[in-house]
């Protein structure tokens, strides 16, 4: 899968560029209601867990926040300590 970035309306109508990675990761934690494991979001993503895994998940992440803080989203990506990862709003 190629890691091209494009423009994605996601949260609120903002314009934010994210990787089509990225967007996988955001999908995959919208709209759920309890944390998701490492593990469980590198199977969904990627097929595959490991620690380079979640090591890219967490790039990812934090990449995916950085945008969403610039634009002035209200959302977030939270790690839950031990559990994984929730999409919050602040």
């Amino acid at each position: 899968m190629a890691n091209r970035s494009r423009r994605q309306p996601f949260f609120a109508g903002l314009d934010v560029r994210f990787t089509e990675l990225e967007i996988l990761v955001l999908g995959a934690l919208k709209g759920q209601r309890k944390p998701r494991s490492s593990e469980d979001l590198c199977d969904e993503i990627w097929r595959t867990y490991g620690a380079s895994c979640a090591a890219v998940l967490r790039r990812h992440i934090s990449n995916i926040n950085g945008q969403l803080k610039e634009a002035g989203a209200k959302q977030r990506i939270e790690n839950v300590r031990g559990v994984g990862y929730l999409l919050m709003e602040e």
